[in-house]
């Protein structure tokens, strides 16, 4: 995204190149998630509330991966 917020806020393609900036431009690089970081069983039921809660998991798949349940 160039100058997100900005009156002149452009949205751009996941695959794009050659994009000219000018001087004062700001351009946001927004990544998906990684990997994560130790063994999904090892989550407590706080740390997987919470990933749901913030959208880092759906609860379907907290359900599949970490055998969570509400």
């Amino acid at each position: 995204m160039v100058n997100p917020g900005a009156a002149g806020e452009k949205k751009l393609h996941s695959t794009f190149s050659e994009m000219p900036l000018g001087q004062g431009d700001l351009l946001r690089i927004m990544t998906p998630g990684g990997g994560g970081l130790g063994k999904p069983a090892d989550r407590t039921r706080e740390e997987i509330d919470a990933d749901v809660r913030e959208g880092q998991v759906t609860a379907e798949a907290a359900r599949e991966l970490y055998k969570w349940r509400f």
